[in-house]
């Protein structure tokens, strides 16, 4: 573009709901050449849960044990949230691989159980077959949140 220009038009950035989104620009120049650009962005909600182990996270378990990761969805304030109508699924385990023990979770996604916790929470049985003694972290989703929520246990 030479000379002066100037932007004709663009569509407002939309933050208000969580997901792709585009943003488009035309602009001209002082001799009337016309460009149009438009570019994508992502919005990621805010965390809508805490998360609130239902164990010690300092607790070694043994090596080839299963370690029961057991928790709730809690609200800022630590007012269990859980439900067996909110999908927990585990994503990723930072060991040699993630394997539920004697296909207690099919598919990873934990199972809500309405006596944990006293008003419910959710359980995975992870079998910890080829760890090694240190602290590892569990990465899970909750529904359709985008953030990936992270808890920890160790090994012995």
């Amino acid at each position: 573009m030479t000379g002066s220009s100037r932007c004709d038009r663009g569509t407002n950035i939309d933050t208000a709901t969580a997901g792709t989104k585009a943003f488009s620009i035309t602009a001209t120049d002082g001799v009337g050449h016309t460009v149009a650009q438009t570019i994508s962005y992502t919005v990621v909600a805010a965390p809508s849960y805490q998360i609130c182990p239902l164990y010690d996270q300092n607790r070694a378990f043994t090596a080839g044990s299963t370690v029961p990761i057991k928790l709730q969805l809690c609200d800022a304030n630590g007012n269990n949230l859980s439900s067996a109508s909110i999908t927990v699924t585990a994503l990723s385990v930072s060991a040699p691989g993630m394997a539920d023990a004697g296909g207690s979770n099919p598919g990873n996604v934990f199972r809500f159980d309405a006596t944990l916790g006293g008003s419910g929470g959710y359980v995975y049985d992870l079998k910890t077959r080829d760890f090694t003694a240190r602290t590892y972290a569990m990465n899970f989703k909750v529904g359709t949140d985008f953030t990936s929520y992270t808890v920890s246990f160790k090994v012995r």
